[in-house]
Protein backbone atom coordinates (compact mmCIF):
# COMPACT_ATOMS: atom_id res chain seq x y z
CA UNK A 1 0.00 0.00 0.00
CA UNK A 2 1.03 3.39 -1.03
CA UNK A 3 1.34 6.51 1.11
CA UNK A 4 -1.23 7.97 -1.29
CA UNK A 5 -3.79 4.97 -1.05
CA UNK A 6 -4.31 6.84 2.87
CA UNK A 7 -4.79 10.07 1.39
CA UNK A 8 -8.49 11.42 0.71
CA UNK A 9 -9.53 13.14 -2.83
CA UNK A 10 -9.97 16.51 -1.71
CA UNK A 11 -10.47 19.78 -3.85
CA UNK A 12 -7.11 22.13 -3.27
CA UNK A 13 -6.57 25.82 -4.35
CA UNK A 14 -3.07 26.22 -4.55
CA UNK A 15 -1.20 29.25 -4.95
CA UNK A 16 2.48 30.10 -6.20
CA UNK A 17 4.23 33.46 -5.43
CA UNK A 18 6.36 35.47 -7.70
CA UNK A 19 9.28 34.45 -5.36
CA UNK A 20 8.88 30.86 -5.23
CA UNK A 21 6.43 30.15 -2.55
CA UNK A 22 3.59 27.54 -2.91
CA UNK A 23 1.01 26.12 -0.72
CA UNK A 24 -2.48 24.45 -0.40
CA UNK A 25 -5.48 25.11 0.99
CA UNK A 26 -8.23 23.43 1.11
CA UNK A 27 -11.10 24.60 -0.79
CA UNK A 28 -13.64 24.39 2.13
CA UNK A 29 -11.87 26.93 3.64
CA UNK A 30 -13.47 29.47 1.41
CA UNK A 31 -17.01 30.45 1.31
CA UNK A 32 -19.29 31.77 -1.32
CA UNK A 33 -19.77 35.55 -1.51
CA UNK A 34 -21.74 37.61 -3.80
CA UNK A 35 -20.65 40.10 -6.19
CA UNK A 36 -19.51 43.04 -4.22
CA UNK A 37 -17.83 41.27 -1.16
CA UNK A 38 -14.93 41.84 0.74
CA UNK A 39 -13.20 38.22 0.38
CA UNK A 40 -10.48 37.26 2.07
CA UNK A 41 -6.97 37.21 2.35
CA UNK A 42 -5.40 34.54 0.13
CA UNK A 43 -1.69 34.41 0.80
CA UNK A 44 0.53 36.53 3.07
CA UNK A 45 3.55 37.96 1.17
CA UNK A 46 6.23 39.56 1.74
CA UNK A 47 7.74 43.50 0.03
CA UNK A 48 8.32 42.64 -3.93
CA UNK A 49 6.74 39.58 -3.75
CA UNK A 50 2.80 38.77 -5.50
CA UNK A 51 0.21 35.60 -6.04
CA UNK A 52 1.22 35.14 -9.72
CA UNK A 53 -0.66 31.54 -10.25
CA UNK A 54 -3.65 30.08 -8.41
CA UNK A 55 -5.96 27.20 -9.42
CA UNK A 56 -7.74 23.96 -7.80
CA UNK A 57 -7.31 20.69 -8.21
CA UNK A 58 -7.71 17.16 -6.32
CA UNK A 59 -4.82 16.38 -3.76
CA UNK A 60 -4.11 13.33 -6.35
CA UNK A 61 -3.29 15.63 -9.40
CA UNK A 62 0.08 15.08 -11.21
CA UNK A 63 1.66 18.81 -11.14
CA UNK A 64 4.36 19.65 -13.65
CA UNK A 65 7.12 21.97 -12.34
CA UNK A 66 8.96 23.50 -15.61
CA UNK A 67 12.53 25.29 -14.54
CA UNK A 68 14.29 28.23 -16.89
CA UNK A 69 17.06 26.05 -17.37
CA UNK A 70 14.39 23.32 -19.49
CA UNK A 71 14.00 20.67 -16.69
CA UNK A 72 10.63 19.49 -15.68
CA UNK A 73 9.64 17.95 -12.19
CA UNK A 74 6.72 16.51 -11.22
CA UNK A 75 4.96 16.01 -7.71
CA UNK A 76 1.11 15.32 -6.24
CA UNK A 77 -0.89 17.86 -4.73
CA UNK A 78 -0.88 15.91 -1.56
CA UNK A 79 2.82 15.96 -1.23
CA UNK A 80 2.97 20.11 -1.21
CA UNK A 81 2.90 21.92 1.71
CA UNK A 82 -0.66 22.72 3.25
CA UNK A 83 -1.41 26.05 5.12
CA UNK A 84 -3.82 28.46 6.02
CA UNK A 85 -4.99 31.25 3.83
CA UNK A 86 -2.63 33.80 6.13
CA UNK A 87 0.48 31.70 5.64
CA UNK A 88 3.15 32.10 3.32
CA UNK A 89 3.76 28.76 1.94
CA UNK A 90 6.96 26.92 1.75
CA UNK A 91 9.86 28.00 -1.14
CA UNK A 92 9.96 25.73 -4.15
CA UNK A 93 13.91 25.50 -4.08
CA UNK A 94 13.51 23.67 -0.56
CA UNK A 95 11.18 21.26 -2.41
CA UNK A 96 12.55 20.32 -5.67
CA UNK A 97 16.68 20.34 -6.54
CA UNK A 98 16.97 23.07 -8.09
CA UNK A 99 20.61 24.64 -8.69
CA UNK A 100 22.00 27.89 -8.76
CA UNK A 101 20.22 30.47 -10.32
CA UNK A 102 17.44 27.74 -11.73
CA UNK A 103 13.73 28.71 -10.98
CA UNK A 104 10.60 27.49 -11.65
CA UNK A 105 9.08 29.52 -14.59
CA UNK A 106 5.76 27.34 -15.35
CA UNK A 107 3.33 25.18 -12.89
CA UNK A 108 0.74 23.27 -14.84
CA UNK A 109 -1.63 20.81 -13.05
CA UNK A 110 -2.24 17.82 -15.62
CA UNK A 111 -6.03 16.99 -16.26
CA UNK A 112 -7.95 14.89 -13.78
CA UNK A 113 -8.99 12.54 -16.68
CA UNK A 114 -6.36 10.50 -17.47
CA UNK A 115 -8.49 9.12 -20.42
CA UNK A 116 -7.54 12.23 -22.28
CA UNK A 117 -4.27 12.93 -21.74
CA UNK A 118 -3.12 10.47 -24.57
CA UNK A 119 -5.28 13.32 -26.47
CA UNK A 120 -3.25 15.92 -25.30
CA UNK A 121 0.13 18.09 -27.00
CA UNK A 122 2.20 19.88 -25.09
CA UNK A 123 3.42 23.49 -26.79
CA UNK A 124 6.56 25.36 -24.98
CA UNK A 125 7.61 28.41 -26.07
CA UNK A 126 11.05 30.14 -24.91
CA UNK A 127 11.93 33.83 -24.09
CA UNK A 128 14.11 34.23 -27.66
CA UNK A 129 10.60 32.91 -29.15
CA UNK A 130 11.09 29.46 -30.13
CA UNK A 131 8.47 27.04 -29.79
CA UNK A 132 7.94 22.85 -29.49
CA UNK A 133 5.19 20.98 -29.28
CA UNK A 134 5.59 17.13 -27.83
CA UNK A 135 3.01 14.43 -26.87
CA UNK A 136 1.40 15.05 -23.11
CA UNK A 137 2.17 11.50 -22.40
CA UNK A 138 6.41 12.18 -22.39
CA UNK A 139 5.88 13.70 -19.47
CA UNK A 140 3.93 11.76 -17.71
CA UNK A 141 6.88 9.84 -16.07
CA UNK A 142 8.86 12.12 -14.33
CA UNK A 143 11.55 10.76 -11.82
CA UNK A 144 11.70 12.82 -8.25
CA UNK A 145 15.29 14.48 -9.54
CA UNK A 146 13.77 16.28 -12.69
CA UNK A 147 14.27 15.27 -16.34
CA UNK A 148 15.12 17.45 -19.05
CA UNK A 149 11.95 18.90 -21.20
CA UNK A 150 13.49 21.18 -23.59
CA UNK A 151 17.03 21.48 -25.01
CA UNK A 152 17.94 25.38 -24.81
CA UNK A 153 20.84 26.58 -27.35
CA UNK A 154 21.01 30.10 -27.24
CA UNK A 155 22.95 31.67 -24.51
CA UNK A 156 20.61 33.08 -21.94
CA UNK A 157 16.99 31.83 -23.42
CA UNK A 158 14.81 30.15 -20.55
CA UNK A 159 11.72 28.07 -20.63
CA UNK A 160 9.15 31.04 -20.53
CA UNK A 161 5.72 28.76 -20.67
CA UNK A 162 4.16 25.70 -21.11
CA UNK A 163 0.54 24.45 -21.23
CA UNK A 164 -1.45 21.55 -23.18
CA UNK A 165 -3.17 22.06 -26.27
CA UNK A 166 -4.81 20.01 -29.11
CA UNK A 167 -4.48 20.20 -32.79
CA UNK A 168 -7.58 22.12 -33.36
CA UNK A 169 -6.19 25.37 -30.73
CA UNK A 170 -3.88 28.54 -31.94
CA UNK A 171 -0.62 29.88 -30.09
CA UNK A 172 -0.29 33.63 -29.28
CA UNK A 173 2.92 34.83 -28.69
CA UNK A 174 3.28 38.21 -27.14
CA UNK A 175 6.59 40.37 -27.02
CA UNK A 176 8.02 42.82 -24.65
CA UNK A 177 8.21 45.93 -27.13
CA UNK A 178 4.82 45.34 -28.20
CA UNK A 179 4.47 42.71 -30.84
CA UNK A 180 2.27 39.66 -30.94
CA UNK A 181 1.91 37.18 -33.65
CA UNK A 182 -0.81 34.07 -33.57
CA UNK A 183 -0.36 30.85 -35.78
CA UNK A 184 -2.26 27.43 -35.77
CA UNK A 185 -0.85 24.52 -33.15
CA UNK A 186 -0.91 22.31 -36.38
CA UNK A 187 2.01 24.70 -38.10
CA UNK A 188 4.53 22.96 -35.30
CA UNK A 189 5.38 19.29 -36.19
CA UNK A 190 5.53 16.97 -32.77
CA UNK A 191 9.05 16.28 -32.02
CA UNK A 192 9.05 12.68 -30.88
CA UNK A 193 12.18 13.26 -28.52
CA UNK A 194 12.72 15.74 -25.09
CA UNK A 195 15.91 16.76 -25.87
CA UNK A 196 15.64 19.11 -28.78
CA UNK A 197 15.30 22.76 -29.23
CA UNK A 198 12.04 23.11 -31.33
CA UNK A 199 11.43 25.73 -34.16
CA UNK A 200 11.53 29.46 -34.56
CA UNK A 201 7.97 30.66 -33.42
CA UNK A 202 8.74 34.34 -34.11
CA UNK A 203 11.71 36.80 -35.10
CA UNK A 204 12.58 39.35 -32.65
CA UNK A 205 13.76 42.36 -32.87
CA UNK A 206 16.76 43.96 -31.09
CA UNK A 207 15.90 44.10 -27.41
CA UNK A 208 12.63 42.13 -27.36
CA UNK A 209 11.58 38.77 -25.64
CA UNK A 210 9.05 37.02 -25.56
CA UNK A 211 6.82 37.57 -22.19
CA UNK A 212 3.86 35.82 -22.78
CA UNK A 213 2.33 32.45 -24.82
CA UNK A 214 -1.47 31.82 -25.03
CA UNK A 215 -3.37 28.88 -26.31
CA UNK A 216 -6.84 29.99 -27.68
CA UNK A 217 -9.22 27.98 -29.14
CA UNK A 218 -9.90 28.64 -33.19
CA UNK A 219 -12.92 29.23 -35.16
CA UNK A 220 -13.54 29.33 -38.57
CA UNK A 221 -14.38 32.65 -39.07
CA UNK A 222 -15.07 35.12 -42.55
CA UNK A 223 -14.20 38.96 -42.28
CA UNK A 224 -17.75 39.76 -42.53
CA UNK A 225 -18.99 37.18 -40.03
CA UNK A 226 -16.49 38.78 -37.64
CA UNK A 227 -17.17 42.02 -38.53
CA UNK A 228 -21.34 41.44 -37.80
CA UNK A 229 -20.55 39.95 -34.51
CA UNK A 230 -18.33 43.22 -33.16
CA UNK A 231 -20.62 45.55 -34.04
CA UNK A 232 -23.71 43.71 -32.25
CA UNK A 233 -21.87 42.31 -29.71
CA UNK A 234 -20.16 46.01 -29.04
CA UNK A 235 -23.91 46.99 -29.15
CA UNK A 236 -25.15 45.12 -26.63
CA UNK A 237 -22.16 45.70 -24.47
CA UNK A 238 -22.82 49.72 -25.36
CA UNK A 239 -26.82 49.26 -24.15
CA UNK A 240 -25.66 47.71 -20.81
CA UNK A 241 -22.62 49.99 -20.18
CA UNK A 242 -23.39 53.08 -21.98
CA UNK A 243 -19.50 53.05 -22.94
CA UNK A 244 -18.82 53.86 -27.14
CA UNK A 245 -16.58 51.42 -28.30
CA UNK A 246 -14.64 51.37 -31.77
CA UNK A 247 -14.75 48.52 -34.12
CA UNK A 248 -11.42 48.55 -36.42
CA UNK A 249 -10.68 45.30 -38.45
CA UNK A 250 -7.07 45.41 -39.26
CA UNK A 251 -5.48 44.72 -42.18
CA UNK A 252 -8.84 43.02 -43.60
CA UNK A 253 -11.22 43.63 -46.63
CA UNK A 254 -14.68 42.54 -45.46
CA UNK A 255 -17.23 42.26 -47.81
CA UNK A 256 -21.16 42.10 -47.97
CA UNK A 257 -21.21 37.91 -47.08
CA UNK A 258 -24.67 37.96 -45.71
CA UNK A 259 -26.78 38.70 -42.70
CA UNK A 260 -25.35 37.33 -38.92
CA UNK A 261 -27.95 34.80 -38.35
CA UNK A 262 -29.06 34.44 -34.07
CA UNK A 263 -27.59 30.85 -34.53
CA UNK A 264 -24.18 31.99 -36.07
CA UNK A 265 -23.99 34.67 -33.36
CA UNK A 266 -24.54 32.77 -30.27
CA UNK A 267 -22.03 30.25 -31.80
CA UNK A 268 -19.65 32.70 -32.19
CA UNK A 269 -20.41 34.13 -28.59
CA UNK A 270 -19.83 30.86 -26.53
CA UNK A 271 -16.35 30.87 -28.27
CA UNK A 272 -15.64 34.04 -27.62
CA UNK A 273 -12.31 34.93 -25.50
CA UNK A 274 -10.25 38.16 -24.96
CA UNK A 275 -6.86 38.93 -23.58
CA UNK A 276 -5.89 40.94 -20.37
CA UNK A 277 -3.06 44.01 -20.87
CA UNK A 278 -0.94 44.16 -17.98
CA UNK A 279 1.53 47.59 -18.21
CA UNK A 280 4.25 48.80 -16.12
CA UNK A 281 3.05 51.46 -13.75
CA UNK A 282 6.36 53.69 -14.00
CA UNK A 283 7.02 56.73 -15.85
CA UNK A 284 10.04 55.25 -17.14
CA UNK A 285 9.19 52.48 -18.95
CA UNK A 286 5.43 53.74 -20.60
CA UNK A 287 5.13 50.97 -23.15
CA UNK A 288 2.30 48.65 -22.39
CA UNK A 289 2.81 45.02 -22.32
CA UNK A 290 0.73 41.64 -22.89
CA UNK A 291 0.24 38.94 -20.34
CA UNK A 292 -2.08 36.38 -22.60
CA UNK A 293 -1.78 33.91 -19.32
CA UNK A 294 -3.78 33.77 -17.32
CA UNK A 295 -6.74 35.69 -18.65
CA UNK A 296 -7.35 32.99 -21.28
CA UNK A 297 -7.89 35.34 -23.62
CA UNK A 298 -7.93 36.51 -26.97
CA UNK A 299 -11.11 36.85 -29.38
CA UNK A 300 -10.35 33.87 -31.24
CA UNK A 301 -12.07 33.85 -34.30
CA UNK A 302 -9.04 33.29 -37.21
CA UNK A 303 -10.02 34.25 -40.69
CA UNK A 304 -10.03 31.10 -42.90
CA UNK A 305 -6.61 31.86 -45.26
CA UNK A 306 -2.85 32.18 -43.68
CA UNK A 307 -1.67 35.42 -44.34
CA UNK A 308 1.57 36.38 -42.74
CA UNK A 309 0.34 39.27 -39.71
CA UNK A 310 2.25 41.06 -36.97
CA UNK A 311 0.01 43.42 -34.96
CA UNK A 312 1.25 46.18 -32.61
CA UNK A 313 0.28 45.31 -29.29
CA UNK A 314 0.21 48.55 -28.31
CA UNK A 315 -2.34 50.08 -31.03
CA UNK A 316 -3.91 47.60 -33.41
CA UNK A 317 -5.09 45.03 -30.71
CA UNK A 318 -7.33 47.48 -28.08
CA UNK A 319 -10.79 48.69 -29.25
CA UNK A 320 -10.71 51.01 -26.33
CA UNK A 321 -8.64 54.37 -25.81
CA UNK A 322 -9.84 54.84 -22.31
CA UNK A 323 -8.62 52.85 -19.74
CA UNK A 324 -9.51 51.65 -16.09
CA UNK A 325 -6.88 50.63 -14.09
CA UNK A 326 -5.94 49.55 -10.39
CA UNK A 327 -2.96 49.24 -8.39
CA UNK A 328 -1.51 45.83 -7.68
CA UNK A 329 1.12 44.54 -5.08
CA UNK A 330 3.18 43.93 -7.57
CA UNK A 331 3.79 47.33 -8.81
CA UNK A 332 1.85 46.56 -12.06
CA UNK A 333 -1.11 48.08 -13.27
CA UNK A 334 -4.09 46.04 -14.51
CA UNK A 335 -6.20 47.44 -17.78
CA UNK A 336 -9.86 46.06 -17.39
CA UNK A 337 -11.48 47.97 -20.27
CA UNK A 338 -8.40 48.03 -23.10
CA UNK A 339 -8.52 44.05 -23.26
CA UNK A 340 -10.60 43.72 -26.66
CA UNK A 341 -8.67 42.61 -29.19
CA UNK A 342 -9.65 44.41 -32.56
CA UNK A 343 -9.33 42.12 -35.74
CA UNK A 344 -10.19 38.65 -33.75
CA UNK A 345 -6.46 37.79 -34.05
CA UNK A 346 -5.56 36.75 -37.48
CA UNK A 347 -3.75 33.88 -37.98
CA UNK A 348 -0.24 34.41 -39.25
CA UNK A 349 2.45 32.36 -41.04
CA UNK A 350 3.73 29.08 -40.28
CA UNK A 351 6.82 29.18 -37.97
CA UNK A 352 10.32 28.35 -39.90
CA UNK A 353 12.49 25.59 -38.45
Amino acid sequence: MDDEDLIAQEDMVVTVSHLGYIKRVPLTTYRAQRRGGKGRSGMATRDEDFVTRLFVANTHTPVLFFSSRGIVYKEKVWRLPIGTPQSRGKALINMLPLEPGERITTIMPLPEDETTWQNLDVMFSTTRGTVRRNKLSDFVQVNRNGKIAMKLEEEGDEILSVDTCTEFDDVVLTTALGQCIRFPVADVRVFAGRNSIGVRGISLGDGDRIISMAIVAHVEAEPWERAAYLKRSAAERRAVTGEEEEIVLVGEEVTNGGELTNERYEELKAREQFILTVSKASASAPRPTTSARPAAAARAFAPPTRRRRRKSANSSRLSRSSTTTRSCSSRMAVSSSACRWKAFASRAAPPRV
